[in-house]
């Protein structure tokens, strides 16, 4: 009942209102406490991204979202957390990077094993993914179109406890013209530069682009005096994947 008085604005899917870029700007601050909290959160798209009374938006939907506050350090609580990261895997389809979701498939079966070691990079390949699905939806937004085109495609899901091989309608990653695609969003979709640059810095090919906790600080004057004031947010960013 709060939540239905609060968020009146109903959420992204059939937005047509005159607010898009506080929006982006709310859902990069929402990207970078997902970062900075380590939370994943199993299905990131605009339907389940609320709009309040004054045009602000949040993430929703946390139903079987899960904080990952420390890293494992016994093969049981490896164990543990890759058959949490298991079964957010199944993304909703085709807002998935097939190439990324496949190198943390790999990696996340060697935690089943209980290999401890590779839970750094397991949960670093989930914020990639993390990212990647931000950035569809913004572009979505802006654009009211997919960043990529989709295929079909061959990718693991985790079903009763063990991985099965599922054809999935994926997107097709490509090599991403960062300059051509920030042009077209500032020409004709009156975005600002600051906000078509990190939008197509987040769903870029190549995820080492893709901003970190700490460059989403430089894109908000709130988030950035919020952590120049708070040394224990500052270490949470640094620990940031």
């Amino acid at each position: 009942m709060i939540a239905g008085k609060e968020f009146v604005g109903g959420d992204l899917r059939s937005f047509g209102g005159h607010h898009k870029e506080q929006m982006v700007e709310d859902l990069i601050e929402g990207l970078f406490w997902l970062l900075v909290l380590k939370v994943m959160h199993t299905d990131i798209k605009l339907g389940n991204m609320l709009i309040d009374q004054e045009g602000h938006c949040v993430i929703a939907d946390f139903g079987a979202a899960d904080r990952v506050a420390e890293l494992p350090q016994t093969e049981e609580e490896a164990k543990k957390l890759a058959r949490s990261v298991a079964s957010h895997e199944c993304f909703s389809p085709p807002r998935i990077d097939a190439v990324e979701y496949s190198a943390m498939h790999q990696a996340n079966e060697e935690l089943l094993e209980g290999k401890y070691d590779v839970a750094k990079e397991v949960l670093e390949y989930e914020a990639n993914n993390k990212r990647f699905q931000i950035g569809c939806a913004l572009y979505s937004l802006v654009t009211g179109s997919d960043p990529f085109d989709t295929v079909f495609c061959v990718v693991p899901a985790f079903r009763g406890g063990r991985y099965i091989e599922k054809e999935s309608k994926v997107y097709d990653i490509i090599g991403v013209d960062s300059n051509y695609e920030i042009k077209q969003l500032t020409k004709y979709y009156k975005c600002s530069e600051k906000q078509a640059n990190i939008i197509i810095r987040l769903i870029d090919s190549n995820h080492e682009n893709r901003p970190k906790a700490n460059d989403l600080i430089e894109f908000s004057p709130r988030l950035k005096k919020l952590v120049e004031s708070n040394e224990s947010l500052k270490k949470l960013v640094k620990e940031a994947p």
